[in-house]
């Protein structure tokens, strides 16, 4: 990453990611990066200078991914983080860090279904969902964010676990068990 590279992200940070640093030399590649399938993050740090597109995406919870461009997918399983400074279109974004992780998007973002268990999410710009249902209800939204669905009061855990099989498990892309019994046991559901 070039000095003016790592200068422009930094600018284009909200205040309250002070965390978030970008400095030249930093390994980065150019986007756009489109993969047909899955795309695994499994360790480390990316930077992707443009867009991404994939069908699924991972980001494991040793990882971070951060896009400079938009993010499209289908489904999104973050475990670690994963920052968008364009727009984001996803079918599915699932957030699953006990906390200590953020999903970012400075952009407009439209989601189908969004399930947030003790994961952070941070939306800075426009913010449109089908259904979030959130575990631990750190979500930050804008006040104009346009939800048909917000369990943002409390759901019981049945409901809870109905809007996962709805929003995961019915997505044909997804194999059902290998899905489940990889994220309950904190592993990657692409192996």
């Amino acid at each position: 990453m070039t000095g003016a590279e790592a200068a422009a992200l930094q600018a284009r940070c909200p205040p309250n990611w002070e965390y978030l640093h970008f400095h030249a030399g930093e390994e980065c590649c150019d986007g756009p990066l489109r993969i047909d399938g899955a795309l695994e993050i499994e360790q480390d740090v990316l930077v992707v200078l443009g867009n991404v597109e994939c069908d699924i995406l991972f980001v494991n919870d040793i990882a971070s991914l951060i896009v400079a461009g938009d993010l499209r997918a289908r489904a999104v399983i973050a475990n670690g983080g994963l920052y968008v400074f364009g727009d984001l279109d996803c079918q599915t974004l699932v957030g699953l860090s006990y906390g200590d992780r953020v999903f970012g998007c400075t952009g407009n973002a439209r989601v189908g279904a969004l399930i947030e268990d003790a994961h952070t999410f941070d939306f800075v710009g426009m913010f449109e969902a089908d259904l979030i249902a959130p575990e631990s209800n750190i979500i930050a939204l804008p006040n104009h964010a346009r939800i048909a669905r917000d369990f943002r009061a409390g759901m019981t855990p049945e409901q809870l676990r109905e809007v996962f099989v709805e929003a995961v498990l019915q997505d044909d892309t997804l194999d059902v068990d290998s899905v489940c019994s990889a994220l309950w046991a904190g592993q990657s559901p692409l192996r």
